[in-house]
């Protein structure tokens, strides 16, 4: 591959990401000026021009104001609407996107519940999970249907990340 061609690739999913987060008129500013939102737009703008093949937000709306929240909302909605497969990691249940396929209930690092969106929102006592310490890791076209509960005496890796950037 000609290195022009990649220049290209990368030329455009520059565009297509500054153009998905709204952010053109933030490129010129120096990242120190910009407000807590507006550093979380750029560096999900960075993430997406890398092209994961999954991307990872840890509590990406925390500390964001309401519109930036809708903003970034409709931001995520469109990456899974666009086949992006998505780890949401959050601990409030308002933050579940419609587009989230699949959840993980983990607490003190052990998974206390899996299944499909529909059925885990469905079983008793789920509701309870949020609000504390737990954390929903909700996902996009991933994970099995089934919802399994573990045993607590098992131990196995969950998940592992190589060639990450953060």
């Amino acid at each position: 591959v000609k290195r022009g061609a990649i220049d290209r690739e990368y030329a455009g999913r520059r565009r297509t990401a500054v153009q998905l987060l709204d952010i053109g008129h933030l490129l010129r500013r120096k990242i120190l000026h910009l407000s807590n939102g507006e550093t979380r737009k750029v560096l999900l703008a960075r993430a997406l021009i890398q092209k994961p093949s999954i991307l990872v937000l840890d509590d990406p709306f925390l500390g964001l104001d309401g519109e930036s929240r809708r903003s970034l909302r409709r931001v995520i909605r469109d990456l899974i609407q666009d086949g992006s497969q998505v780890l949401l990691i959050t601990p409030r249940r308002e933050e579940i996107l419609s587009g989230i396929t699949h959840l993980l209930y983990v607490n003190h690092m052990k998974v206390v519940a899996q299944g499909s969106k529909r059925k885990m929102l469905q079983t008793a006592g789920i509701g309870k999970l949020f609000g504390g310490e737990p954390k929903a890791l909700a996902g996009s076209r991933a994970g099995r249907s089934k919802a399994a509960v573990p045993p607590e005496s098992e131990s196995r890796e969950l998940i592992r990340l190589n060639g990450v950037t953060v």
